[in-house]
C-alpha cells in the first residue's frame, strides 16, 4: 500500500478521467468483495444490476457538472436504477425460483449504496475548486488516523473499544488517531492558505468519520462472518479494507466545503 500511495496522489494531481478511473475502479472492487462476502453468508443477490447502478452513480459524479458546490444528478442515476429495480424484479419472476428470496433482492442494492454511492463524492470533491487539495486533505486525514489508531492502539492500548464489533480496537488507539488526523488536517490547511481554525474543526469530524467508517465495516464483516473483506492485500486484507475509511471521510469533506461555500476556507 505504501508503494501504491505516490501513484495515488499523482493520479490525484493528474484530475479528469485518470482520477474517475481510479475511483470506479476501487468502488467495482469493493463491490465485488462485499457480493462476495454476501455470498459467503448464503444470500444470492443480483450482482449485475449492483454493478450497473454503482457505475451510474460514478457516471454522475463524473460527467454532470458541479454548480456553486450543489450536486447536480439523476442524468445516469434515475433511469438506470429505475430499470434496475424493474428488470430486477421481472428477473425473478422469470427465473420462477422460490429459493431467490426478497431478501437476496435487497442484498442486491447494498454494496452500490454503501460503496458506489459513497465513493463518487470523492469525484465530487475533485470538481471543486482547488479539488486536488481537497482531495488530499481528505486522504490525509484518513490516512493519519488509521496508521496513528493503530500505532497508539500497539503500543498503549488497554480499555476496548467497541469490542463487541471490533475486539482490537482501544480508546486509547482512537484518541491517537483522532488527535493524528486533526494534526495532519491543520498543517495541511496551513499549507494550502486555508482558514486554520476552521479547517481545524473540519479535520476533527473528519478524523471521527474516518474511525465510525472503519467500525462500520468490522460491523458489516462481523455479521457475515468474515474477518477481512478479501485476500487483495496480501497481510492488509481486501480493497474494502483499505477504502471504509475513506468512504466516510469523503463525504465529511465534501459537505464541510461546500455548506459553508468553498470560497471562506481562506
Amino acid at each position: 500500500m505504501v508503494v501504491l500511495a505516490p501513484l495515488v496522489l499523482f493520479i490525484v494531481y493528474l484530475g479528469g478521467w485518470w482520477y474517475l478511473g481510479l475511483v470506479a475502479l476501487a468502488s467495482l472492487v469493493g463491490n465485488h468483495e462485499l457480493y462476495a462476502l454476501l455470498r459467503r453468508a448464503g444470500y444470492k443477490p443480483i450482482w449485475p444490476f449492483g454493478f450497473a447502478l454503482s457505475l451510474a452513480f460514478l457516471l454522475d459524479a463524473g460527467l454532470s457538472p458541479v454548480f456553486s458546490g450543489q450536486i447536480q444528478t439523476g442524468l445516469y442515476t434515475s433511469p438506470v436504477l429505475a430499470f434496475s429495480l424493474i428488470l430486477s424484479l421481472a428477473y425473478l419472476v422469470i427465473r420462477n425460483d422460490m429459493g431467490i428470496n426478497l431478501a437476496d433482492w435487497a442484498m442486491t442494492w447494498v454494496p452500490p449504496l454503501y460503496v458506489g454511492f459513497i465513493a463518487a463524492f470523492w469525484v465530487y470533491l475533485r470538481s471543486l475548486p482547488e479539488g486536488s487539495n481537497w482531495v488530499y486533505f481528505a486522504m490525509g486525514i484518513s490516512w493519519a488516523t488509521d496508521i496513528a489508531a493503530y500505532a497508539a492502539g500497539m503500543l498503549f492500548g488497554k480499555r476496548r473499544f467497541f469490542p463487541r464489533i471490533s475486539p482490537r480496537k482501544t480508546v486509547e488507539g482512537a484518541v491517537g488517531g483522532i488527535a493524528a488526523g486533526t494534526l495532519l488536517g491543520g498543517i495541511l490547511a496551513w499549507f494550502f492558505g486555508w482558514d486554520l481554525s476552521r479547517l481545524l474543526v473540519m479535520a476533527v469530524i473528519g478524523s471521527i468519520a474516518a474511525e465510525v467508517g472503519d467500525l462500520a465495516e468490522s460491523l458489516i464483516k462481523r455479521q457475515l462472518r468474515a474477518k477481512d473483506a478479501s485476500r487483495l492485500i496480501p497481510g492488509h486484507g481486501g480493497l474494502l479494507d483499505r477504502l471504509d475509511s475513506l468512504l466516510f471521510v469523503g463525504v465529511v469533506v465534501y459537505f464541510g466545503a461546500t455548506w459553508a461555500g468553498v470560497g471562506v476556507w481562506r
